[in-house]
């Protein structure tokens, strides 16, 4: 309650109205009242998706290969891939406090229960099963997720909002490097060279990290826009939806999410993911996006292809300051998402022309893949305009926006003919319907 009056006052100001009437005249969101303002950015936040990128970062994490193969029927958590084996010693001090950001952030910003492991490990399976899946809300509306997590995007479910969803208004590991000074301390923690790294990132007496939850959102929304308040967020949403022409994202944009954490495991069989995203840079045609195909297959999960920035390495690249994307509507993959789509209806015809159009440009990506490990930008550029002309309408969606579907939990997003793409059921009888 106490953050609604400073936001009203803000979105009132004279300077953030000016924003609105320089990037949004046709919409008319410049003469809302602050009231209606803020019930949009309400609306935005729990419209937004919850993505968790993985494969391809060097971020430890979970991996194609390991979501195909590892026998649990939810998708794991770093912790649990510790504890699994998959990351070496599950004691090992490297994964430990103060050697990675990620205990302090979480005891300390989630208030979660204590590892009692050697090094501030979890001593058991159970313990690393109490922690959370990193998420990043998807507001500025970007195709791929995160790029800077890898180059999968795993959408979850909105369902998660109602009783496991806590939300820090800013990336928990930037904010423990870098304005986390009690940790910044220790004997043994990371530094980051963060004033190059994160360009407007205010740390100071005003900075609250109290995860916001459901209903109760205003305090990490305004904490958002004040530890970025160079980039002036709020003003780019607004921008992003409601724009004459929206903003490209930049390669700082990607570093600003709130960062929606759930607390508890992601299971498949409850459609706890409803989407793979598969950055088509990097993965179409390739044998990675193979295995995307497959898992999605194997788990019963849709799966759909992104342009994104159109790179490989986006964390090694993507800081050029000349370096911008747009955000486009996704095409979803027939082949990928045979198995949630068994009864697709989107129209025979429509998946049919996608997957021989799909299939055509993997072919020829595939090709140009024998020749160069990592596809230039223009040549990706090249094959993903081949793929929009080529796949029906039908098959291509845009991202979720507020009003636009009855039902986020089941719904995909609006295809290019303005019609909602949803499950049509429980997973087993899982159909897509228009």
């Amino acid at each position: 309650a106490a953050a609604e009056p400073r936001l009203l006052a803000l979105l009132d100001s004279g300077g953030f109205r000016a924003a609105l009437r320089r990037c949004c005249s046709r919409s008319g969101v410049a003469d809302w009242p602050a009231a209606r303002l803020l019930e949009e950015l309400r609306e935005l936040v729990y419209t937004a998706e919850l993505i968790h990128n993985f494969d391809g970062s060097g971020h430890k994490g979970v991996t194609l290969d390991i979501a195909l193969h590892n026998a649990t029927e939810y998708l794991p958590t770093s912790w649990e891939l510790l504890r699994l084996g998959y990351l070496g010693d599950p004691m090992g001090p490297r994964y430990g406090h103060p050697g990675s950001p990620a205990d302090a952030a979480e005891e300390g910003i989630f208030r979660l229960p204590r590892f009692h492991g050697p090094h501030d490990l979890p001593a058991n399976y159970e313990e690393a099963a109490s922690r959370l899946h990193y998420v990043a809300l998807n507001m500025l509306g970007v195709d791929v997720g995160n790029p800077w997590f890898g180059h999968v995007a795993a959408v979850f479910s909105p369902t998660y909002w109602h009783d496991a969803l806590a939300a820090s208004p800013i990336d928990t590991g930037i904010f423990t490097f870098c304005c986390n000074m009690t940790y910044e301390s220790l004997p043994g923690s990371l530094h980051l060279p963060c004033g190059k790294l994160f360009v407007g990132l205010r740390c100071g007496a005003e900075e609250d990290t109290t995860p916001g939850v459901l209903g109760s959102m205003d305090h990490a929304i305004l904490q958002n826009q004040l530890m970025w308040k160079p980039h002036n967020l709020l003003g780019k949403v607004f921008a992003r939806w409601h724009g004459d022409a929206a903003p490209n994202i930049t390669y700082h944009d990607t570093i600003t999410f709130m960062e929606s954490n759930i607390l508890g495991n992601v299971l498949y069989a409850e459609r706890g993911i409803k989407l793979l995203v598969g950055s088509f840079g990097p993965l179409f045609g390739s044998e990675r996006g193979a295995l995307l195909r497959r898992f999605a297959v194997a788990q019963g999960i849709a799966v759909a292809w992104a342009m994104g920035p159109g790179l490989a390495n986006f964390t090694a690249e993507g800081h050029r300051a000349d370096l911008n994307f747009s955000s486009r509507a996704r095409i979803l993959d027939a082949v990928g998402s045979a198995g949630a789509a068994s009864l697709l209806n989107v129209s025979a015809a429509a998946s049919s022309a996608a997957v021989a159009a799909l299939e055509r440009i993997w072919s020829e990506a595939a090709r140009a893949r024998g020749h160069q490990v990592e596809l230039p930008r223009a040549q990706v550029q090249q094959l993903w305009e081949a793929a929009e002309s080529a796949v029906p309408p039908e098959m291509q969606v845009h991202l979720p926006e507020p009003r636009g579907c009855a039902d986020w939990h089941a719904c995909l997003g609006r295809n290019m003919l303005g019609d909602c793409v949803c499950y049509g059921g429980a997973r087993g009888d899982a159909a897509f319907v228009v």
